[in-house]
């Protein structure tokens, strides 16, 4: 029973929360988890996943996310 009430109000819930997501909202989650992208790469010791930070510049610019935190 409670199994099928789950399934039956997740979708409304899901509907419900991305009515809630606006433009603007979206763009500043889509900030803060490239910042925390970011922060990792900068602590990690390794330089292989310095190579991702050119494709996250990308991606701030192809859907307009500005970089915030920016030095």
């Amino acid at each position: 029973m409670g199994k099928d009430l789950i399934v039956r109000l997740l979708p409304m819930l899901l509907g419900q929360l991305l009515k809630l997501l606006t433009p603007d909202l979206m763009k500043y989650l889509a900030d803060k988890v490239l910042d925390a992208i970011e922060g990792a790469i900068e602590k990690s010791e390794t330089k292989v996943d310095d190579a991702f930070l050119p494709l996250i510049l990308i991606i701030r610019e192809a859907f307009n996310i500005p970089d915030n935190n920016s030095k």
